[in-house]
């Protein structure tokens, strides 16, 4: 069955609550299961709804792949496809469906892929929880996104750095955009394009040191239109002329905002600040 047979025949209705929009360009779902290495590796897809994308990912074998979803009804439906033959499960593949909140799940495997197709609103909740607060962090992501997040991401165009984008720096050795996905690809379609970043984790995190990271970055973009000593000096309690003379030292000007500093120059404050 093609993607419209299936939402017709299982009675599929994308839950508005829940930012449900299901991607049914069968070339673009290739290009995602293709963008990482998938055949014999543990794989953790994220969303997966009626299965469009673990279809995909199932044909290429991979190791296991396990599948969190939040909505039981799709829940019930991958388990109607499977039965049916209409999903099919490799001998070789070990196959588990969780139901739940990714953000509460940690998962088990020593070494692991996320491929997430999710709705707009958890985007940075989910990068957030996998690339920092995980202890056991997969090795690469790859995800469907807001073309204006995955814009700020890679800082394309007219987008300075943010919070978000540094976050992500720190954490990631890799970031690339895949593809760009436009609207109409989707049933129902958003009101915006989407785009497919890939992530690829740096090794030897160290908790302590991105703990300050993110903290003293988090505190610089508190008022992003503020200047950036304001801000350090504000959240911080850190008196302004011990700052300033911070930034004298490393050629940043009293005017400076936080979204002008790339990563290396944060660190260079971090370095300083008491």
């Amino acid at each position: 069955m093609d993607h419209r047979e299936i939402l017709r025949h299982y009675g599929i209705r994308a839950q508005k609550s829940l930012g449900q929009n299901f991607l049914v360009n069968d070339e673009i779902l290739e290009t995602i299961a293709d963008s990482i290495d998938i055949t014999g590796k543990d794989i953790l897809e994220i969303g997966p709804g009626y299965g469009a994308l673990t279809e995909k990912i199932l044909t290429r074998k991979p190791k296991s792949l396990t599948l969190i979803e939040l909505d039981k009804q799709m829940i019930n439906i991958l388990n109607s496809r499977i039965y049916e033959k209409d999903l099919v499960i490799p001998e070789e593949t070990e196959f588990t469906i969780i139901e739940g909140d990714v953000l509460k799940q940690s998962p088990v495997m020593a070494s692991y892929s996320v491929i997430a197709n999710i709705p707009y609103y958890i985007t940075s909740p989910i990068l957030f929880r996998f690339l920092h607060e995980l202890e056991n962090k997969p090795d690469e992501m790859i995800i469907l996104m807001q073309k204006e997040v995955g814009d700020k991401i890679c800082e394309k165009k007219w987008y300075h750095h943010s919070y978000l984008s540094l976050a992500l720096e720190f954490s990631c050795e890799t970031i690339e955009e895949i593809c760009l996905v436009e609207k109409g690809n989707f049933i129902p379609a958003p009101k915006i394009d989407s785009s497919v970043l890939y992530f690829k984790r740096k090794e030897g995190y160290d908790i302590a040191e991105a703990k300050r990271f993110l903290s003293i970055t988090s505190a610089g973009f508190t008022s992003p239109r503020k200047k950036l000593l304001s801000n350090l000096a504000n959240a911080l309690h850190i008196p302004k002329d011990t700052l300033l003379a911070s930034f004298k030292q490393i050629g940043l000007l009293e005017t400076a905002r936080a979204e002008e500093l790339g990563i290396e120059k944060w660190n260079e404050l971090i370095k300083l600040i008491p």
